[in-house]
């Protein structure tokens, strides 16, 4: 941010993600937002804000509000607005975070009166009396923590991964506080400041935030209906030559695509052929509907350095910190050192219930997927009655809905929502370079009755659109993102 001069409107749309979702008159929420991002340093001394009509444009308000935050912001001495000048940050303050190592946040912290739509994290439907009680009497409770992880968790999913084909050891695993966990060490043990990390896109936002924030570059591959272009990430890996290559191939989030076979076998190939590690986030592969759960990737070749992450946070319950990676015995003892310096180890307490979880996890797995297979169906019919012009693709598995609006008005629309007590998500939060404007991401892991109260508020926000305005306030359709996803290969 320290280079930009003139601040384009669509940047600082971006940056203010769903800032319209709060209580008050537009033009407070509008200048809340605005030094909020003055305080954190993401707009810092001397750039100048978009000129007020091309701002009310983007955002799709009128001039008055932006008039009036602009004003707001002068008077408590964050902004100087002088004719032939512009308006220009004044606030004297140190340095902040790069906002765009933070795009994830548009998913917490929402005060809206629905969130329903927001995150894709199935909520607890298990009696743990059981499993709570029998845990008050084991005698590791009161054990203390291990860098590693419980010895007996560790050996029960080294267990299941060679039961799946894939040989493993108990020194080949490494428990966490969750998958994001996981992936961030991995990051931070595998890459240096600099380094090219290769990551589908669009992606999990909080992926590309923890590369952002390591000082790495992410660069995305584009996807179709079959999963990421394994064409295109080979000649990408030519001409970067990265440190790493994150993916989610099965039940992909937010697209919900299950890579194909042969692209499974090149993203192997890849990995062997230029000696680089490959991250397989799966903590949406057992989510099958169909039942078709492919084994992890670095079943397909001996040679390729396939590192395996997971977690129960998706599949059994989000409250449920408690993932892990599957990697060779030399990485795990890396891995450990970095946990050593992140957080000395995860809590023994929730490691002891993931192993009772795990004793019937196939069955708690086989009820999810009933529950969330049927929640897909019913989700996708009331999509379907509310919004006749909205397409999807019909999920495999995962849990939510990757929804193209007919025209490429995503961004106008989700602020059009907030104003409606509904929150939403677009390709613009998931993409590297912002997506094309045109999808949004509908889970249906929440409470069914909260479901359709916030797919009504949905459409009532729909029904009062205008879909022919752009942000450039004029009907601006774009191919790019439709041909992409018509591509099948």
């Amino acid at each position: 941010m320290a280079a930009i001069e003139k601040l384009d409107p669509n940047d600082l749309t971006r940056f203010l993600g769903p800032w319209s979702s709060g209580d008050g008159p537009l033009y407070i929420q509008l200048a809340s937002a605005l030094e909020n991002l003055i305080v954190e340093g993401v707009l810092r001394d001397g750039v100048v804000l978009p000129p007020e009509r091309k701002l009310s444009s983007t955002l799709s308000v009128s001039r008055s509000t932006v008039v009036g935050a602009y004003e707001r912001l002068q008077a408590n001495g964050w902004i100087n607005r002088k004719q032939g000048s512009g308006t220009t940050v004044t606030a004297n303050h140190a340095p902040g975070p790069d906002r765009r190592s933070v795009r994830s946040g548009s998913f917490f912290g929402s005060d809206q009166k629905s969130t329903a739509l927001l995150q894709a994290c199935p909520p607890c439907s298990l009696d743990l009396s059981a499993e709570l009680t029998s845990l008050a009497a084991n005698p590791q409770l009161t054990s203390g923590t291990e860098l590693l992880g419980l010895e007996q968790l560790r050996r029960m999913l080294a267990e299941r991964y060679s039961k799946e084909g894939l040989p493993t050891k108990v020194d080949q695993i490494l428990i966490t506080n969750g998958c994001q966990q996981a992936t961030t060490l991995l990051l931070v043990t595998l890459c240096k400041p600099g380094d090219v990390v290769i990551v589908e896109d669009p992606s999990w936002p909080g992926l590309t935030d923890a590369i952002n924030r390591m000082g790495a570059r992410a660069h995305g591959i584009g996807m179709d209906n079959n999963g990421v272009n394994t064409e295109a990430l080979r000649s990408a890996v030519e001409r970067l030559r990265p440190s790493l290559i994150v993916v989610n191939p099965h039940h992909h989030n937010p697209t919900t695509t299950r890579l194909v076979p042969h692209r499974r076998q090149e993203l192997a190939d890849i990995s062997a052929d230029y000696s680089v590690p490959i991250v397989e986030d799966r903590v949406f592969a057992a989510l099958a509907y169909d039942g078709i759960v492919p084994p992890p990737l670095a079943t397909l070749r001996s040679d390729a350095q396939i590192i395996t992450a997971d977690s129960l946070s998706k599949t059994i319950w989000y409250g449920l910190r408690v993932g892990w990676v599957r990697a060779a015995p030399d990485l795990i003892g890396r891995l450990k050192l970095q946990r050593a310096v992140d957080d000395l180890g995860s809590s023994v307490i929730p490691q002891l219930l993931a192993c009772q979880l795990l004793e019937r996890y196939d069955e708690l797995i086989s009820e999810r997927i009933e529950t969330m297979k049927e929640r897909a169906v019913i989700v996708g019919e009331r999509v379907s009655e509310l919004f006749p012009d909205w397409t999807y693709l019909e999920p495999k598995g995962g849990c939510s809905l990757w929804v193209r609006l007919p025209q490429a008005n995503a961004r106008e629309f989700s602020h059009h929502a907030a104003r409606h007590g509904i929150v939403v998500i677009t390709d613009e939060t998931f993409s590297l370079h912002g997506g094309d404007n045109q999808y949004l991401r509908l889970p249906y892991s929440a409470d069914k009755d909260d479901l359709f109260q916030a797919l009504e508020l949905l459409a009532m926000a729909w029904r009062t659109f205008n879909p022919e305005l752009g942000a450039t306030g004029h009907y601006r359709p774009s191919r790019k993102w439709v041909e992409q996803w018509e591509v099948s290969s």
